[in-house]
């Protein structure tokens, strides 16, 4: 009988040990990250926030959810063939809700990945939300903010398809671009945003009486970092809608 290369076995032995490090090094990061950013639990924001927990484990971190979602093991689909099939899938998800100075407020995460392996490749599906919302006590005008000159992976686009208007503010025109159907908005919303004016990233839309921040997955940590004073801009925003001080 042949012998076999001494590369043929070693290879593989030496592919297990360097995956079985790397694994250790990805795990020994996200627990290191975990206390860094201790104050992004569920339960620490639902608190600041004056909001409940609905869904969702109080320790669930939100600003490691991603890193944690993509560590995740896959559900395998049910039955004999399903389960062959190496396709599956998993979710993180967490909601909160209130209505902190009497304003029906949420906060949603939800990350939903689906993988589908294929002959020669695997196709991943992602459907993912991160969202903080607040009511407005009357109608108004839609519109739309976003960064002027977003920095790689925070951009995203506008989708409201309004016109582009000013704030009448050359500070905040320089930093944001705002889009709606009244001229008049951007003067009515100006003082409640310009806190805002140095955050990673920024995306509001504004319609049928809801303002909404959202993020997309890329730029997900860097939103939530910003999620208190956020959420304090959305309630004067939402205040400024109502002509209120």
């Amino acid at each position: 009988m042949k012998d076999f290369p001494l590369q043929v076995i070693l290879f593989p032995l030496v592919a297990f040990v360097v995956v079985g490090l790397l694994l250790a090094r990805q795990k020994k990061a996200v627990a290191a990250g975990e206390q860094m950013y201790a104050n992004f639990r569920l339960g620490e924001i639902a608190q600041r926030m004056r909001l409940a927990i609905e869904q969702g484990d109080p320790s669930f971190n939100l600003m490691m959810a991603h890193a944690n979602h993509s560590m995740k093991d896959y559900t395998k689909k049910a039955g004999l063939l399903g389960s062959l099939s190496g396709d599956g899938t998993k979710e993180s998800r967490a909601l909160l809700r209130g209505a902190p100075n009497g304003r029906p407020t949420e906060l949603s995460y939800y990350h939903h990945t689906a993988l589908d392996v294929g002959v020669y490749e695997k196709t991943y599906r992602h459907t993912f939300e991160c969202r903080l919302s607040v009511q407005v006590r009357r109608p108004f005008a839609p519109f739309e903010v976003v960064l002027r000159n977003p920095a790689a992976g925070m951009d995203s686009p506008p989708v409201m398809s309004l016109p582009a208007i000013s704030f009448g503010d050359p500070l905040l025109d320089s930093r944001f671009m705002l889009f709606g159907a009244d001229p008049r908005v951007g003067q009515a919303i100006a003082m409640a945003l310009a806190p805002l004016a140095s955050v990673g990233f920024l995306h509001i839309r504004a319609c049928e009486q809801s303002i909404g921040y959202y993020a997309t997955m890329m730029s997900s940590s860097v939103a939530l970092y910003s999620i208190d004073q956020v959420q304090y801009a959305l309630d004067q925003l939402a205040a400024s809608l109502e002509g209120r001080p």
